[in-house]
């Protein structure tokens, strides 16, 4: 649903991953500009993810918003101390994902 509404209406390039392995990799070949990561994916949580990514150098600097199922991820004192740009409460309203988005990555 995600990836849908970024192309369809935003036009974003879009990039996928099924696990958080592959989107560790795909960021060191891809580069992407920004990444939206699930906080429960197949192999690592949203925060091992994190906590990889951090770890890599071109990862360093890359905004993140976490998606979550979990209410109390998305305060924004827990944001700030996981060093992300934000985090958004699911069920998304595809509607008013690109605001949220782009609010949260400050574009």
């Amino acid at each position: 649903m995600v990836q849908t509404a970024l192309k369809k209406l935003a036009g974003w390039q879009v990039i996928t991953a099924d696990t958080g392995l592959e989107g560790l990799q795909k960021v060191a070949a891809e580069k992407p500009d920004a990444i939206i990561v699930d906080f429960i994916m197949p192999g690592m949580d949203g925060l091992e993810f994190l906590h990889i990514l951090r770890q890599l150098p071109d990862g360093q600097s890359i905004p993140v918003v976490l998606l979550t199922g979990k209410i109390g991820l998305t305060q924004p004192h827990i944001v700030s101390s996981m060093g992300i740009a934000g985090a958004l409460p699911k069920p998304l309203d595809p509607h008013q994902l690109l605001t949220q988005l782009t609010e949260r990555f400050g574009w």
